[in-house]
């Protein structure tokens, strides 16, 4: 296991642990891909001999350097990605997350936007004692809260147990097999949230709560196998009882659900799928979207890709000026390196998207103290929009790989839902 560091004197020490902790992590990392034969999908392909790397087209300002034919050797890029910020001409160029101001062609980010052209996400550092959802038993890899009339956090996430009695913590491994959906609550965003109970039994993952404008019921929509379908269960009373979550009602036969539900009761299904996409890209796998009239009905018609840039576990959501925007994963399956997999795409319509920024968020969180916690992984990321403002408050998103440790979290392939603040103003 990687060092660890006590959670309740983290502050003080996680600045003279974090290198060092980071270092022997890598290493661990190397000789485990050695020993076991794993893949290169945690990080690990920088290490490979004779691997190239390329700038990624869609890296904006910051720059993205990606595992994949190009004339860089390490994943430095030799600092050469990055596009210079040319000025806009219309609240398009600033991703739609902030406003153009074409006397100076310059964009005003709206508070949870930054970057010349606000396509990046403004968080702010995160509280270690809080993290979002980090039990003492069980792994998790994201999903997403609520707010109730009990004035509490409600999260729904995808909870990943052991397949032997009394082991704790057994990571990510055995998502396709041991996936489950938990309720955790907590009195503030952020959390600590505290496990309440099971929901859905295995196998649910990738869960995603959406409240219906509707009836304000709650919809849980997962995945009830490995590659879907899509199921339903919701509650109509705040989530005290559920329909039938064995495995529950079948709304589409794909995968990665990223539903959105309109107050005239239809609902419109973003997921993951597979394309033909262009060259040079380091994954298949596609953002499409289906139609559907009900939040409970089979959806159908759609396209495709939505955007030819590979991406996974999209989240779609509007802003106050109504403005749509999708976070997804970037860099899913065999793309590599991972620390920059946060993409950010934006809509006028829903419809026509523009091609997402790579690098949107990435997997080194700041945390109060002024440090990082670096991880290799950060995925499933979902924005919960305030209730009271209709702005972005936070995002959930599932991590792994992180350095330095924070118990009960045990390091390499275990992981956890993280919950990190957006600014607001």
């Amino acid at each position: 296991l990687a060092p660890t560091v006590d959670r309740a004197h983290f502050l003080t020490k996680i600045s003279h642990s974090g290198v060092a902790a980071h270092v022997s992590c890598t290493m661990r990392l190397s000789l485990l891909v050695a020993l076991l034969g794993v893949g290169i999908t945690e990080g690990t392909a920088e290490h490979m001999s004779g691997s190239t790397y390329r700038c990624d087209v869609q890296g904006g300002e910051r720059g993205v350097c990606i595992l994949g034919p190009g004339n860089y050797t390490d994943s430095t890029c030799d600092g050469k990605c990055g596009t210079p910020f040319a000025g806009c001409v219309s609240d398009w160029d600033c991703s739609l997350a902030g406003v153009c101001d074409v006397s100076t062609k310059a964009c005003k980010c709206d508070p949870w936007a930054s970057g010349s052209d606000c396509s990046y996400l403004n968080f702010q550092p995160v509280d270690p004692l809080a993290l979002g959802y980090l039990d003492e038993s069980e792994s998790s890899w994201g999903g997403n809260a609520v707010l109730g009339s009990d004035n509490k956090w409600h999260l729904y996430m995808a909870e990943i147990g052991c397949a032997s009695a009394g082991e704790k913590r057994c990571g990510l491994g055995g998502w396709q097999s041991h996936s489950q959906v938990a309720h955790a609550v907590s009195d503030t965003p952020a959390g600590p949230y505290k496990r309440d109970r099971l929901i859905l039994p295995p196998e649910h993952h990738n869960p995603t709560l959406k409240v219906s404008p509707v009836d304000g019921s709650w919809n849980i929509y997962s995945i009830s196998k490995g590659s879907g379908p899509i199921v339903v269960s919701s509650s109509l009373d705040e989530g005290a009882t559920w329909t039938s979550g064995t495995p529950g009602i079948v709304v589409s036969k794909e995968q990665n659900p990223g539903p959105y539900l309109f107050k005239n009761g239809s609902m419109t299904m973003w997921y993951r799928d597979q394309a033909n996409l262009p060259e040079p890209t380091c994954s298949d796998e596609s953002i499409g979207v289906q139609f559907c009239s009900t939040r409970n009905s089979t959806c159908s018609g759609g396209h495709n890709p939505v955007f030819t840039h590979t991406a996974e576990d999209p989240s779609v959501f509007q802003d106050v000026r109504g403005n749509w925007h999708m976070l997804v994963n970037a860099f899913p399956g065999q793309c590599n390196p991972k620390l920059q997999q946060g993409g950010h795409a934006w809509s006028r319509d829903g419809v026509v998207w523009s091609e997402p920024r790579t690098g949107a968020y990435n997997g080194s969180i700041l945390l109060i103290n002024g440090s990082t916690m670096t991880c290799n992984r950060r995925e499933r990321p979902q924005m919960v929009l305030d209730p009271k403002t209709g702005t972005p408050l936070f995002m959930t998103s599932g991590v792994t790989g992180c350095t330095p440790v924070i118990p009960p979290y045990k390091g390499g392939s275990d992981c956890f839902t993280l919950a990190q603040l957006l600014v607001t103003a």
